[in-house]
């Protein structure tokens, strides 16, 4: 049976999803947020009201769907893009800014002394990987 707490999150998830979507759909002089209008629905509720987060579970279910989504999405998107000039001009772009990233994590380790949890996150953050700083978040044991 669940708790009180667990059917309020799973309602607010609903409610944040919902609200956020028809946020999203209202055009102002031909911008509309679309989709990324959830997102700032659930910031504001977690402002508000930080205990309506969900279980970790469907946390992880929605981040696997999500990265399950864009790899079927994108896939032959994303191999496509080792075989034209422009592509592999493109990926090692990506490549020069994640090595970039890579050493301001570490110089901010070794020295400026900043926890490997941080540092991890600053990673993840950086490069707004998703999937990564979900990697960082559990690597460490806490939402630090």
């Amino acid at each position: 049976m669940r708790t009180f707490l667990e059917q309020q999150s799973l309602l607010s998830m609903f409610l944040v999803i919902g609200l956020g979507y028809a946020i999203g759909s209202i055009n102002v002089r031909g911008f509309a947020l679309g989709i990324g209008a959830v997102l700032f629905v659930g910031l504001g509720v977690g402002i508000l009201a930080p205990q309506a987060a969900p279980p970790p579970l469907l946390g992880s279910l929605g981040l696997v769907m999500f990265v399950y989504g864009i790899g079927i999405q994108y896939g032959r998107v994303f191999f496509g893009g080792f075989t034209s000039p422009l592509g592999l001009k493109l990926n090692g772009l990506s490549l020069f800014s994640h090595l970039v990233a890579l050493g301001v994590c570490y110089v901010a380790y070794a020295f400026f002394s900043v926890s490997a949890a941080y540092v991890a996150g600053l990673f993840a953050g950086a490069l707004t990987s998703t999937p990564a700083l979900y990697a960082a978040i559990s690597a460490a044991g806490s939402d630090d």
